[in-house]
């Protein structure tokens, strides 16, 4: 990293400062807050709900809305949360992303979550992701279907929503997309341009993909999130 990209990333901390100061205070306990755990870039903060943080308390662990990849020119986040999400420890959700919890809502992330850009999370009842999870660029979420359908004698044809959760060390592509009642196992890939609305039954280390329907391809490949750089100098 060269010394002048170092300079800019100090300049968009001190920028963020100010206002990530204020929001520690305001929404976490004062210990915690005093910390600076969770800092904000060009942030829109919407709603009064709870934000808790598990495990030891190091500043700077939860950085939201930083501009990480190079082709995309959006930053920020929008943060609208009426609810509860708890941080299981450090975090990390890139420029361009949204998160909107409703009243009823409980988001939980695991340990070392990532999200270099455009994650569009919408959590109105419960979405839990495990530790060491990576998600791409535009990764899309929503438990809720926000309105409900009625048979014709007047009677609710369902609830309308339903629970999303990942297991520990999944991977996804970029433009996924994840709606209620979805379940991924621990260490599974899912490829880009993914779409799933159910429970996956699979064994760990498989990769999910669909295309006419949701397939599951055994393959005993994971990605190990401390041995995963590519050499692209190999011939």
């Amino acid at each position: 990293m060269s010394s002048f990209t170092k300079l800019k990333g100090i300049g968009k901390i001190l920028y963020s400062l100010p206002y990530s100061i204020y929001f520690n205070l305001k929404h976490l306990p004062f210990k915690q807050a005093l910390k600076l755990p969770i800092i904000l870039y060009h942030a829109k903060v919407i709603g009064k709900g709870k934000y808790i943080i598990e495990g030891p308390i190091k500043t700077g662990m939860i950085r939201l809305g930083f501009p990480i990849i190079s082709i995309y020119k959006g930053k920020g986040i929008v943060l609208e949360n009426k609810g509860t999400i708890i941080f299981q420890g450090k975090a990390g959700i890139g420029a361009n992303a949204g998160l909107s919890i409703g009243k009823y809502g409980k988001l939980t992330l695991g340990d070392d979550f990532k999200n270099s850009y455009g994650m569009k999370l919408v959590c109105y009842h419960e979405i839990t992701i495990g530790h060491t999870a990576r998600f791409g660029w535009e990764s899309f979420l929503c438990d809720t279907d926000f309105h409900s359908l009625k048979s014709e004698d007047g009677t609710k044809h369902a609830k309308g929503f339903g629970k999303i959760k990942f297991g520990d060390e999944v991977w996804v592509g970029s433009f996924s997309k994840f709606y209620k009642n979805t379940e991924i196992p621990s260490r599974c890939t899912v490829a880009a341009n993914t779409l799933v609305n159910k429970k996956i039954e699979c064994e760990p280390y498989s990769l999910i993909y669909s295309g006419a329907g949701i397939k599951v391809k055994h393959t005993g490949y994971y990605r190990d999130i401390n041995d995963d750089v590519i050499d692209y100098t190999t011939p």
